[in-house]
């Protein structure tokens, strides 16, 4: 696993726990790993 998807990864989980999965945007993921929100779907089909 690369390390960009690992820190991906930790920072959604982080996210799902503070605010749920319902409440999380790919916007914010993208924003707190520093990425485009496209560059996240390189990664994973969805969230």
């Amino acid at each position: 696993m690369s390390k960009k998807k690992e820190q991906i990864l930790d920072v959604a989980l982080t996210l799902f726990a503070t605010k749920g999965f319902e409440g999380t945007a790919m916007s914010e993921i993208a924003s707190a790993v520093g990425v485009r929100k496209a560059s996240i779907y390189s990664h994973f089909k969805s969230k």
